[in-house]
Parts: C-alpha cells; structure tokens; sequence
C-alpha cells in the first residue's frame, strides 16, 4: 500500500481495506515510487562498485553542505550513477565531488541526468572530480537525486 500512497494501516489479518481513491493521502507518492524503482533497474547502482563521494562547502561557507549524503557506483564498463540526498528539514547547497580513483571521467563530458525528476546537468568531468570546486547543488528539504551519467565528447 505505501507505493500507491496508502496511509491507513490496517492487520494484515483483517484482510480488510478501504477503496484504494478512499485511502490514498498524497498522490504524488506512486509517481515517486515508479521513478524509483525504474532508476534502482540502473545497472551501476545493481552492479557497481560503491564509494562515497566528498562534499564542502558553496563559496559563502554556508555548512548546510553537512547535510548532504552523497555516492557515486560505476561499473567496469564505465557506467556512472552519482546519488544525492539532502538528509535534512531545511534547504542545502554545497559542491560533491567523485572519489579520485574515478580519474577515467577527466576530459570528458558529462550528461546528469536524474531519474527522479526532468532535471539535466551538462559539466566537464574535470568539475566531477573536484576542479572549480566541484558539482554545486542546491537541494530542497529532504530532495534527491539519482543522476545517470553518461559521457559525450570533449
């Protein structure tokens, strides 16, 4: 029930359940839930390897970059899917950046594109690493991101 937005909880014993247009509180929910689960079909997140990615600060010192949980997976293949999460009540902004060992991204262009909204970033792969401080983002409370990268010529 909680991908369609269902609120009531009810035993599962009872076997019993409201209407689903008569239990449903935010319908917004099941859209999310299939943006979701398509993304989690992303074969860098299923196979990849894991690492988190650093953060810091915007160029005002503002810290709510602190609240930021971000990684990144990739395959051998070259794959990239980059996670983002404002783990926080209040809005965020501050720069992430890939792990060095992630150094094959240098030189090239990269493609954002998040599987949970429309948003698409273009930025050189040098920023993903850190050049010019990195990739800023500013996040609403509790917003996220699950970019697909890919890569187009320089």
């Amino acid at each position: 029930g909680q991908q369609e937005g269902r609120f009531k909880r009810i035993s599962m014993h009872v076997n019993c359940r409201d209407k689903l247009e008569n239990d449903v509180k935010d319908k917004g929910v099941a859209p999310m839930y299939d943006k979701l689960i398509k993304a989690l079909g992303d074969e860098a997140l299923r196979t990849g390897h894991w690492r988190q990615c650093w953060t810091s600060a915007s160029q005002d010192g503002n810290p709510s970059f602190e609240r930021f949980v971000a990684h990144c997976s990739w395959t051998d293949s070259q794959k990239l899917a980059i996670t983002v999460v404002n783990f926080c009540s209040h809005d965020s902004n501050g720069h992430i950046g890939l792990p060095s060992e992630m150094n094959w991204v240098r030189g090239k262009q990269a493609i954002l594109t998040d599987m949970l909204s429309d948003t698409v970033i273009l930025k050189d792969g040098g920023v993903l690493l850190g050049d010019h401080g990195g990739l800023w983002l500013s996040l609403k409370p509790w917003q996220s991101h699950i970019f697909h990268v890919t890569f187009g010529g320089k």
